[in-house]
């Protein structure tokens, strides 16, 4: 059954912007191994992928379902994916694929229904680091400074991307001898706050600004659990700071991407089926443009604006804009699965990209910020349920208390071209309108311990 149905492979890993990897023409070296899988035969690096959401829960649904935030509504902390859409490993179980999941992700996990559907589920927490089996925790104990920050008890500083890659590359081996394809995602800590690369990494950037690599480190920790502080102060860095955070993030970049490159080599090295590889992430990070951190408030194409490189398939169309949506169709119809609940278009057919961000998870934000400052001021950004649209070149953000059009790359100043305004919005209205529905459900998430700790180093709680 189903031999003539390639493996799929789904890498997200998290927080990675596009303008900060080679792959998209970055200055530094940071993703030499994407930049070799996407040169490698039926292979192609997207340099317009643009996310549907702001931060993992939202962007996650979107991959799962194949569907937009305005359609799924998974858009808040305590939201579940809905039980009426069905979920990607559910699809391909159908039509014969044994599915695998692994995730270094709280928001991707049993407690927000992201695991339905997968024949075997690994959630890896800092405290349990074994989830995934004993040889990927023993690897990356004996690798831990190759692998990690180093030898500290700060929970914040450790990352478990390893441990959830070296999972599925065991699973690589369990396919190769499978009479069934496999169908394998993985969505992982990627380069989230705090940025903590290991040292090797960090030495390869830190000749560029004038501080030690270990004062890059602690201040980049410093930042990671001060995000929300540092928003209310409206992120006053001298150049030098700013320069190391971009540094201190640069190299986690540079360390995920030899992971990923691992992954890459076992893949090749196996005695597999054809596989196609997806490798992506579901938003970016702000350095401190707009006075923002992280992937907090804003629409900013530092936070939307993702790599997507794909491996194991023929589409010489790097320059379309796409969504995660359109790959997952892509995907999908390849692997045989077809269903009316997707929403991408054909690659290559994309005139625009919709992306949204919701008044709750703003709320959930700025209620934090106003702790240390009661006084922030939140009329500069959209308070509202905002959406984003990308055509031509231009940007239209929108909600209903504002709306700010830009001649992109400027983020910085608003257009004036009120033809291209009244021509966006009218796209933009057409769109949200096509691509959402009404519902709603009962179920809330809920997080145990381990979770919530996770979410707490990660800057959520």
């Amino acid at each position: 059954m189903g031999d003539s149905l390639p493996n799929i492979i789904w890498l997200t890993v998290d927080s990675i912007r596009a303008d900060h990897t080679s792959v998209n023409n970055y200055s530094r070296d940071t993703t030499p191994n994407l930049e070799r899988i996407a040169e490698s035969s039926s292979s192609v690096s997207f340099n317009n992928c643009i996310s549907e959401g702001i931060w993992s829960l939202p962007v996650g649904t979107s991959i799962l379902t194949g569907t937009y935030p305005n359609y799924h509504n998974t858009v808040c902390e305590g939201d579940m994916v809905p039980d009426d859409l069905k979920t990607l490993p559910e699809l391909f179980g159908e039509v014969g694929y044994e599915t695998y999941g692994v995730s270094g992700n709280p928001w991707f996990s049993d407690a927000t229904g992201m695991n339905r559907g997968f024949d075997h589920f690994e959630y890896i927490s800092k405290s349990n680091l074994t989830a995934a089996g004993i040889m990927p925790f023993a690897r990356f104990i004996l690798g831990l400074k190759r692998h990690s920050a180093g030898y500290t008890l700060d929970t914040s500083a450790h990352f478990t991307d390893f441990i959830a890659l070296e999972a599925v590359k065991e699973w690589v081996d369990t396919t190769s001898s499978s009479e069934n394809p496999s169908f394998i995602y993985a969505h992982t800590e990627g380069a989230h706050t705090p940025y903590c690369p290991p040292m090797k990494n960090l030495k390869l950037f830190s000749d560029d600004v004038d501080m030690s690599p270990s004062e890059i480190l602690d201040f980049s920790k410093y930042v990671g659990k001060n995000i929300h502080k540092l928003i209310s102060e409206e992120v006053d860095f001298t150049k030098e700071e700013q320069d190391a955070l971009g540094v201190a993030y640069d190299a986690l970049i540079h360390y995920l991407d030899s992971r990923i490159g691992s992954v890459y080599d076992k893949i090749k090295k196996s005695d597999i089926k054809p596989t196609i590889l997806v490798i992506t992430s579901d938003h970016g990070d702000l350095l401190g443009e707009n006075g923002l951190l992280s992937h907090k408030i804003s629409l900013h194409s530092g936070i939307t604006r993702v790599p997507m490189v794909i491996h194991g398939v023929d589409l010489d169309k790097k320059d379309s804009l796409v969504q995660h949506v359109d790959v997952v169709k892509e995907v999908a119809r390849r692997a045989g699965v077809s269903h009316p609940q997707f929403q991408g278009k054909l690659i290559g057919d994309r005139d625009y990209s919709l992306t949204h961000r919701s008044e709750g998870y703003f709320n959930t934000t700025t209620e934090i910020i106003s702790q240390y400052n009661a006084d922030f001021d939140t009329s500069q950004f959209h308070t509202k349920d905002t959406n984003s649209l990308v055509k031509s070149g231009y940007k239209l953000v929108k909600s209903s208390d504002k709306e700010k059009l830009y001649d992109l790359p400027n983020e910085e100043s608003e257009c004036e071209d009120n033809d291209v305004r009244i021509q966006l919005r009218d796209e933009l209205a057409r769109a949200v309108s096509e691509l959402s529905r009404d519902s709603q459900t009962d179920q809330r998430a809920e997080f145990g311990d381990q979770v919530k700790q996770q979410l707490s180093d990660l800057g959520y709680m």
